[in-house]
């Protein structure tokens, strides 16, 4: 059976990043997963569902703005229900990150499809999802 592993994001700034996404995936159930620091830079990971969510942030690097063309398009977490998506959505909201679509039925995508969409602090964009 085919699986992912992980999916690891580069970011700009490790601890703003942490703090945010502490937030939004241990809401979501997920857990810590890999933390590893060096001189090299930061590594902190969030395991859920056989899956790792990785956000990675290397010293030597030059970090330019996010560029969705092409690219990642965006990455969609899985809520438990419609009242988790509306409870994140009242985390996010509070995070200082642009939101670009608030909690809503989306039946274009499928029967019982409820989200909302929005960006890590470096414009990452994410979305919470219940199918």
């Amino acid at each position: 059976m085919a699986k992912i592993n992980h999916i690891n994001l580069s970011v700009s700034n490790i601890k703003k990043s942490t703090d945010f996404y502490d937030k939004v995936m241990f809401a979501l159930g997920f857990t810590r997963g890999i933390e590893e620091k060096g001189e090299w830079g930061s590594v902190i990971g969030y395991k859920g569902n056989g899956i790792e969510l990785e956000i990675i942030h290397e010293n030597d690097k030059k970090y330019e703005p996010f560029n969705r063309f092409v690219g990642l398009n965006h990455i969609a977490l899985q809520a438990e229900s419609r009242e988790q998506v509306d409870e994140l959505y009242n985390i996010v909201k509070n995070l200082e990150v642009e939101i670009t679509r608030e909690p809503k039925e989306y039946p274009e995508y499928t029967d019982n499809y409820y989200a909302f969409f929005f960006r890590d602090p470096d414009g990452i964009p994410l979305e919470v999802a219940y199918v």
